[in-house]
This record gives structure tokens, sequence and C-alpha cells, in this order.
């Protein structure tokens, strides 16, 4: 079912975050679509981390068996979770730590 498929497809976009060495800051299942033959199901997940991390992350989808794809991908600069604005140098800029805040959509295929 689209259901079973969608919390397959979380647990494991979960297990990839965090095998790369983030912790998801929140994960959505996405409406599941017709596609020929198919039903896309997916998911929506929210995390941060530095390049390394990110670039870990989609290699990661790149590389699943059985294949994902990307949809939607939103990269922005911010100082992070746990990270005050208050801090004791006042010239450096929120993004100067390197984290990077990570939406991105996955998506998986089954059969009908």
């Amino acid at each position: 079912s689209d259901a079973l498929a969608s919390a397959a497809l979380q647990a494991d976009i979960k297990a990839l975050v965090e095998e790369a060495g983030a912790k998801l800051s929140s994960s959505e299942v996405l409406t599941a679509s017709p596609d020929g033959n198919f039903r896309r199901v997916g998911v929506r997940v929210v995390f941060s981390g530095d390049l390394k991390l990110v670039t870990a992350v989609l290699k990661g989808v790149e590389t699943s068996r059985p294949v994902l794809s990307i949809g939607d991908f939103s990269l922005h600069t911010g100082s992070g979770p746990g990270k005050s604005s208050d801090s004791e140098d006042d010239t450096a800029a929120p993004e100067d730590d390197g984290t990077l805040a990570v939406t991105l959509d996955v998506y998986g295929y089954r059969a009908v």
C-alpha cells in the first residue's frame, strides 16, 4: 500500500540522514500519485549540517536501492540549531559557522 511504502521510505531516509551525522528536524509523508503502472510515494525531510553532510546524504539517495529520486531541494545558510544570535563576536555573520538548512523531497516508486 502507499502507506507502507511511504513509511518504509521515511525510515530509509531517516537512517540515511543519521548515518551521515545529522538529525532530522522534521519529516512529512507526501501525497502518493499515479505514474503509469506505478505509484510515486514521497517524503519531505528537513535537516541541517555542513556541506560534507549534505553531499553524503545526496550520494546516499543517488546510490540507494531501490532507486530513489529527488524532487524539490532547498538549501539555505543558517546559524544552525542551538546557536544563539548573541555571540561574542558581533561581526560574525550567522552563516559563518558553515551550517546549511536543507529541505529535500525524496521519491520512490511502487508497482500497482
